[in-house]
């Protein structure tokens, strides 16, 4: 087990910031572990019918469109749950009858304290989305057999999409 020695924010922006930590294990050896330090956030798998509702987005740092669940950061002040229902509405205009987690994982624990809620909403009702200046979202819905095939295919390599769907893997199929 490290122990921290030191921690300091050497970055910081709205949604992340970097820490250095200095730490020691336990032979007594001494370094630094620089990491991204990124809120909660949680993912949803709408469900309408025999369909997921995804999302296509912009994805600026592999300069590709990729197919993704909708998600986003837990709010200071708020929980999984909540940002979970916010999320769904900004992103796809939808409100969910039903909201259940069905867990939870850690997208990149070697790089980030991340950690990510996951939850299944089903009798969904479309009350308009809301989404962020940033976003360009386009909806579409695709098969729940198809979307698995679509990983299997390397035609969704969303990797948070790919955790969620796998959590959620025994409910849908």
């Amino acid at each position: 087990m490290w122990k921290t020695l030191s921690s300091k924010i050497v970055f910081k922006n709205p949604w992340w910031q970097i820490r250095k930590d200095r730490f020691e294990t336990h032979t007594k050896k001494k370094g630094d572990f620089y990491f991204i330090d990124i809120k909660e956030s949680s993912f949803i798998i709408p469900v309408k019918g025999s369909k997921i509702l995804f999302e296509k987005q912009y994805r600026y740092p592999i300069k590709k469109w990729t197919i993704e669940l909708p998600g986003g950061s837990v709010k200071k002040g708020s929980n999984a749950r909540k940002a979970a229902e916010e999320e769904l509405r900004e992103e796809l205009g939808y409100k969910a009858g039903k909201l259940e987690r069905v867990g939870k994982f850690v997208p990149y624990n070697g790089v980030s304290s991340e950690i990510c809620s996951v939850f299944l909403a089903t009798d969904l009702k479309f009350v308009g989305a809301d989404k962020e200046e940033t976003e360009y979202i386009d909806p579409i819905e695709i098969g729940i057999k198809q979307a698995y095939k679509m990983v299997e295919e390397n035609k969704i390599i969303d990797g948070m999409t790919i955790a969620a769907l796998m959590l959620a893997q025994k409910k849908l199929l």
